[in-house]
């Protein structure tokens, strides 16, 4: 991880299913690929929830939002978070 911000994106889709919250990841993926400034460390698929959450580093909350619209996503809620695990090393 770098020291950019880190944030987590929460995406709530009723009916969604591991398929396709697959699908969305992968898009989510090729976009942050596209742009040095996002990288996507961590996707999470919650089925009893239908939430897809990804822990996306970022110079910012506005290049996570530009990244999700590039995957054709919009994400829910953005909220800036702490890598505890990371930080104890």
């Amino acid at each position: 991880m770098s020291n950019r911000p880190l944030f987590l994106a929460e995406l709530y889709r009723p009916g969604c299913t591991t398929a396709a919250a697959t699908a969305m990841v992968r898009r989510l993926r090729a976009a942050v690929e596209a742009r040095a400034e996002v990288a996507l460390i961590e996707s999470i698929y919650l089925p009893h929830d239908e939430l897809l959450l990804c822990m996306i580093e970022a110079g910012g909350r506005d290049l996570v939002d530009h990244a999700a619209a590039d995957a054709g996503l919009s994400f829910d809620r953005i909220s800036p978070a702490v890598g505890i695990v990371n930080a104890l090393g």
